[in-house]
């Protein structure tokens, strides 16, 4: 690149962003990085239920969460949201979540985090899901939070 009088690579979470000065013009590039579910990837909808895990941040993906994050999806942290509140959960297991009245099941959540969406006694609720590039902190708070 011919002509450019200087560059600066900057780090944002889900981007690299590249500043290249060209005689006092300035053009930025910018790349989002979406492989392995990083920042970029879509929400998607569907349906959510609940199982008794270990942990309640624990949940298993559906075969439609699966090949939103790709081969590496155990182990990364989903957002799932209902009605505006969010849980974020680790996928941890696999399910065979099917369809339901048409509708994708999407991730069968741990009990504990279900209880934030709804009651446990609603079953299965419609959730979007995505995912996020950093770990939640640990709560201090014993079952629904």
């Amino acid at each position: 690149m011919a002509g450019l009088s200087g560059h600066r690579r900057v780090r944002i979470p889900g981007a690299v962003v590249t500043t290249l000065i060209d005689a006092g013009l300035r053009v930025i590039l910018a790349s989002v990085l979406v492989s392995g579910g990083a920042i970029g990837t879509p929400a998607i909808g569907g349906l959510s239920t609940w199982y008794d895990a270990p942990s309640r941040t624990d949940a298993a993906a559906g075969p439609a969460v699966r090949e939103l994050l790709g081969p590496d999806w155990r182990g990364q942290w989903v957002k799932v949201t209902r009605e505006g509140v969010s849980v974020t959960v680790r996928l941890t297991d696999w399910c065979a979540c099917g369809p339901r009245n048409g509708h994708d099941t999407l991730i069968d959540l741990d009990d504990q985090a279900f209880a934030r969406l709804a009651s446990l006694g609603t079953g299965v609720i419609e959730v979007e899901v995505e995912p996020v590039d950093d770990v939640p902190p640990p709560t201090d708070c014993e079952g629904p939070c």
